[in-house]
């Protein structure tokens, strides 16, 4: 057919003339930018490579990996059902590896395929805008959009995700229009756009916030329409525009059915619950204002605004220097200067536009900026209340607290629009001016001011060329690096001798306070370089593990470092490990990300008898544990059973067994049948009084009374007060709302809301105290309930702390006699409250040598009592101080108990038989040592000014040890604050004021009392000193200073069973994939549990043979030893089995969805296409 021909497309090149020049262009753009990245920023030999890329460094084994919904490479396994979406990044990553012939993909064809594609979508975005827009906006937009601060703030990390997501979006706004002209059908839109959304997804579930900027625009599209719709009234733009994107998203759902069948079992089952919890939300919201802290308008409106840029928001300079151009725009009075160009210009574009269609397209990115500006600006003034309050109440949005970098880049987007507009009509009637002597000079006038534009843009951008610059994500760091080909060797090693049947144990371990992976030659990531490289199973102490899998690595590592051969082969056996990769390679002279040294662990390692080296690659050492068998699944004829979170705890004072959670033997009572020891935990009660309490301020509030939504507000407590309750729900709800009533109270108070309105609210908070004081005086049981008077603290502490500091003011003397009587009477009904555990508050002090326990023992039986001596204070010289005394009592019952070392670092003693019921245990110290004495009195220089310090160092510090730091200052004159600080480490490299680890303010006491502070060092604390600082030159007056271990060790009581261990059935397997197991079990006649050694997911089935040949689903499934998959099985004959991973078999149905759609799609385009030629 005549329209295939290529005469026909030269034909229409030469016709337009314009389309013929701007194609040559954009030909010529992608040339010169392959030349940059290939010869100047990613010459052959280096690679990009770490930090938070994802970038694999063997891209073709990376890709296989995603194939499967679990992944067991890295730790206890991981689901990966939420990773198929990222298939289409990580062909491209292959593909370009392939073509540029390196196995890692952050090589110089990834990178410029996707700063590329950025390029190409602006151009086709913009060139689809030239008439309205103008002729040099084709050519200055796709330049604007690829180069700039936005963009290049993540290249370092080639964050293909959101390039994918930007570039799709400037695609379907091209489509979007031509859809609106009517030049395509809305079904041809929906499929096309829907098409490119799938290619380019932005690597999945994993970058579905990307998306949270799209949605904006499509937002704005649709408010756009409405109101032209209303103005117009004609609603026809709207109604196709809701049709194109309800069809789209119909179609990218079936599109993309191989990555969201998987993973939405997951999905509900593990991280919905996930996001409806509320738990985190004040670190959400932390993070969200350490991210919004330099997203200012005035900032956003220059294109500035990048976190990174910025320093912490305590700093004096506000530059971040470590950043490795930051400070050439934020210091630099010119370039500071010329920013201010971008909002003057962008919003100059309204008043540039004459004709209806150029105001139509500015109306439509003008109201994309403005949305997308007050979202990329997180909870930076003036309208971060609004997204705080979508943080708070809609269920998921903490996905988007990073709100910078999601929505930063469409922000971009529009504003860059607005500002190219203007600088292309400000050429177009500047060119109109030009007299046109010849018929190509105007042309030649337009392209040369033009590109001289664009070489202004690149020139004030002119860092962005610089590769020691854009790679670099600290001025000391880059992903910028070469990789030495020995890791390569290993990776061959690994495929050719099938490693994955058995854990490859990595030493020595990945940096403890980061968590990091970083090496000699440059490589930094949070993720193990085997992880990125390797099909090997690789095992190490990765942040992504949970508390109880964390222990078990520790111990394991422990085992290494105390040179105990025996521990280490025993639970490296247990853990399927068979093999150790030593890396020499490591990172080990940084302060802040070092690894340990190498040389301590190969020498232990090398002393093993049953540890074999069988081969070298270069730097790294490779080494097999002898006679070992993979060990993934087995069989077990015995249990312990514990408090779920207790397992770990458990498991290190029984040495035999493996552990599961009461809450799975109540689900499964059958289990009870083989547990061999019944261990209870308990915690101690009154160290509850020596904590500080949990709130440290009033909540914040928004609403308050006397506003129209505060009857909803009303409305809501009165039902929850008339609803019926046992009383420590009352409770509960009465320290709720007295706790929001005096957040109302102070916020009504500085913002000199009317007093009566004050006064009401002040009785509200007096008649639920008193409610509340009725309700604990009711039972006879409360006043020596330590649980009840620690959430009271918590809940009344910041009230009263609120009301007293209030009325200390001078304001609080403006007020009336009746307002005194009322915030007076506040204080006065909490005093009556606590006056009602006058017994625990008494000589509250006593409670740091008296830990007092409450032992409930849930069945008769014998009983043992053990306790962790590694729990307990030290003293001076390092040994461990036991309890004086140790007094049980159970009813009338009273006895001294007497413990001895059962085993090592544990302490025990026979309870004997114990009926059903309730006891108490109290734990009797010796007065615990001083660890502080005051070492210098010095001037110290502050932010503000120098001050007067004394500080000393606490000694035989130990960052696992909590610290109690008493303080008795009776000075109310002035004040005094407290900071400890790491003598041995640089808080900063810009400057030396005095800074630690934490920091409190020191409040005056009365004479003999002394205010309290509970320390928990960091991880990477080592060499603390207490610093106690005035306000001026002038000592700070204290009394006296105590520091002491704070302690609150936990107690086990074991019922051992009588139960007679049987031997396990034996069982061989095969492991198919990282999805699928099978195996035969031999017969047993006796219950047992299989247990399956990857971390536990319910989606994880097992099914074993039945006599008649079907398989059935075993449902009886629980958590063994706190992370791994176990199965109840009954007695019976010998029978085959087989383990399989659910979301696999979904992955493969979603495919041939997708396939099918695919297809569809596809059809329907070339329909289209040749409908569209015929017909012209």
């Amino acid at each position: 057919m005549k329209f295939f021909k290529f005469e026909n497309t030269q034909t229409l090149l030469r016709s337009n003339k314009f389309l013929t020049f701007a194609c040559v262009y954009a030909f010529f753009a992608l040339f010169c930018l392959l030349l940059l990245v290939r010869v100047y920023w990613l010459p052959p030999g280096f690679a990009l490579a770490g930090h938070d890329s994802g970038l694999p460094l063997d891209a073709k084994q990376f890709l296989l990996s995603r194939l499967y919904a679990w992944d067991d490479r890295l730790g206890f396994g991981l689901d990966n059902s939420a990773n198929f979406g990222s298939l289409t990044i990580h062909f491209f990553d292959w593909i370009s590896s392939v073509i540029a012939g390196t196995p890692y993909a952050g090589n110089y064809v990834s990178l410029f395929f996707w700063l590329g594609l950025i390029f190409l979508s602006a151009f086709i975005f913009a060139y689809q805008l030239k008439s309205v827009c103008g002729k040099p906006f084709v050519f200055i937009l796709p330049v604007f959009l690829t180069f700039n601060f936005y963009v290049f703030q993540s290249v370092f990390m080639l964050e293909r995700a959101k390039f994918g997501i930007f570039s799709a979006t400037l695609l379907s706004l091209a489509v979007f229009f031509r859809m609106q002209e009517k030049k395509f059908s809305v079904i041809t839109s929906a499929v096309l756009t829907s098409f490119i959304f799938s290619v380019f997804n932005g690597g999945g579930w994993f970058g579905i916030t990307l998306y949270g900027g799209v949605a904006v625009i499509l937002i704005s599209l649709i408010l756009y329409d409405l109101i032209q719709g209303i103005v117009n009234r004609n609603l026809d733009k709207l109604r196709r525009t809701l049709i194109f994107i309800v069809l789209t998203m119909i179609f990218y759902i079936f599109l993309n059915f191989y990555s969201i069948l998987p993973y939405s079992q997951n999905f509900i089952s593990n991280d919905a619950p996930r996001l409806l919890r509320e738990s985190t939300m004040e670190a959400h919201i932390s993070w969200l204002r350490y991210v919004s802290r330099s997203t200012s308008l005035i900032n956003l409106f220059r294109l500035f605004g990048v976190p990174d840029w910025y320093s912490e928001p305590n700093e004096i300079n506000q530059t971040n220097v470590l950043h490795p151009y930051a400070p050439l725009y934020l210091d630099n009075k010119i370039l500071v200067g010329l920013s201010f160009i971008f909002p003057i210009l962008s919003f100059a574009s309204f008043l540039l536009a004459k004709t209806k269609k150029q105001k139509q397209i500015l109306s439509i990115f003008g109201l994309i900026t403005l949305i997308e500006i007050v979202f990329a600006a997180g909870s930076n003034s003036p309208f971060g209340f609004f997204y705080e309050f979508l943080m708070n109440n809609v269920p998921g949005f903490i996905l988007l607290r990073s709100a910078f970098y999601k929505f930063g880049i469409f922000y971009g987007l529009g504003v860059l629009v607005l500002f190219s507009f203007s600088i292309s009509i400000l050429i177009e009637r500047l060119i109109e001016k030009v007299p046109n002597v010849y018929g190509w000079f105007r042309s030649i006038f337009l392209y040369s001011l033009t590109f001289s534009i664009l070489c202004l843009w690149l020139g004030y951008h002119f860092v962005l060329l610089d590769p020691t610059k854009i790679f670099a994500w600290k001025s000391d760091q880059t992903t910028k690096l070469q990789v030495p080909s020995y890791i390569y060797d290993f990776e061959k090693f690994a495929v050719e001798n099938n490693l994955g049947e058995k854990r490859v144990l990595i030493l020595p371990p990945v940096n403890k306070d980061w968590e990091n992976d970083a090496y000699d030659w440059g490589y930094w990531s949070l993720s193990p370089l085997p992880f990125t490289l390797s099909s090997a199973r690789t095992f190490s102490n990765w942040h992504g593990l949970t508390l109880e899998e964390l222990n078990l690595v520790d111990n394991l590592y422990n085992a290494i470092r105390t040179n105990d051969e025996k521990s280490f082969y025993d639970q490296a056996l247990s853990l399927n490990i068979g093999y150790i990769l030593l890396r020499n390679d490591v990172l080990i002279d940084s302060k802040w990300s070092a690894s340990e040294k190498p040389d301590s662990y190969k020498a232990v390692i090398e002393s093993f008898k049953n540890v074999s080296k069988i081969k070298t690659f270069g730097r790294w050492e490779f080494y097999q544990l002898n006679e070992t068998t993979p060990m993934q699944v087995f069989t077990a004829s015995s249990i312990n059973i514990t408090a779920d979170n207790f397992i770990s705890l458990a498991n290190k004072f029984l040495s035999e067994g493996y552990t599961v959670g009461m809450s799975d033997k109540k689900k499964y009572p059958e289990i009870d049948d083989i547990s061999l020891n019944k261990v209870y935990a308990y915690d101690c009660l009154s160290c509850l009084l020596e904590k500080q309490v949990r709130l440290k301020s009033l909540p914040e509030t928004v609403v308050l009374p006397g506003s129209l939504f505060y009857r909803f507000k009303e409305a809501r407590e009165q039902k929850v007060i008339s609803q019926p309750q046992d009383s420590r729900s009352k409770i509960a709800n009465f320290l709720g709302f007295v706790l929001t009533r005096t957040a109302e109270q102070k916020k009504m108070l500085d913002l000199s809301v009317k007093e009566e309105r004050v006064l009401n609210n002040a009785g509200v908070i007096r008649m639920y105290l008193g409610q509340l004081n009725l309700e604990i005086e009711s039972s006879k049981n409360y006043s020596n309930d330590f649980e009840l008077l620690s959430q009271i603290l918590d809940f009344l502490s910041p009230v009263e702390r609120a009301v007293s500091d209030y009325m200390k003011t001078n304001i609080s003397k403006s007020h009336s006699h009746r307002f005194d009587e009322e915030m007076l009477g506040i204080l006065w009904d909490i005093g009556k409250i606590k006056d009602y555990f006058a017994s625990l508050l008494d000589n509250r002090e006593r409670w740091s040598n008296e830990k007092v326990y409450k032992l409930t023992f849930p069945e008769t039986g014998n009983y043992n009592l053990a306790f962790s001596s590694n729990a307990f204070p030290k003293t001076l010289g390092g040994e461990i101080i036991l309890p004086k005394q140790i007094r049980f009592t159970k009813g009338s019952e009273e006895k001294i108990i007497k413990v001895s070392e059962s085993k090592e670092n544990w302490l025990s003693a026979d309870l004997g038989y114990q009926d059903k019921g309730d006891g108490k245990l109290v734990l009797y110290f010796d007065e615990l040592p001083g660890l502080f004495s005051v070492d210098e009195t010095r001037v110290e220089k502050f932010p503000f000014g120098n001050v007067a310090c004394i500080n000393g160092q606490i000694k035989n510090f130990d960052r696992k040890r909590a610290y109690e730091i008493l303080i008795s200052r009776t000075d109310r004159l002035r004040t005094a604050t407290a900071i400890l600080r790491d003598k041995s480490r640089s808080y900063s490299e810009q400057h030396s004021f005095l800074k630690g680890e934490d920091l409190f303010e020191v409040p005056a006491v009365a004479s003999g009392e002394f205010s309290r502070y509970i320390y928990f060092p960091s991880s990477y604390a080592s060499n603390i000193s207490l610093y106690i600082c005035s306000d001026d030159k002038i000592i700070p007056s204290i009394e006296k200073i105590v520091v002491r271990e704070f302690f609150s060790p936990s107690v086990l009581i074991v019922n051992k069973s009588d139960l007679v261990v049987q031997s396990p059935p034996s069982l061989n397997y095969t492991r198919i994939n990282p999805t699928s197991y099978f195996g035969d079990i031999n017969d047993s006649n006796y219950p047992f549990i299989l247990v399956f050694d990857e971390k536990l997911n319910h989606l994880w089935k097992l099914s074993t043979s039945s006599r008649n040949g079907n398989w059935e689903t075993n449902n009886k499934h629980f958590m063994v030893d706190g992370y791994a998959n176990g199965w109840l099985i009954e007695k019976g004959s010998e029978r085959k089995f087989k383990i399989e991973y659910t979301p696999q078999t979904m992955f493969v149905i979603g495919v041939v969805v997708s396939i099918c759609v695919l297809t569809f799609c596809i059809s329907w385009l070339v329909y289209s296409f040749v409908k569209m030629i015929r017909r012209k």
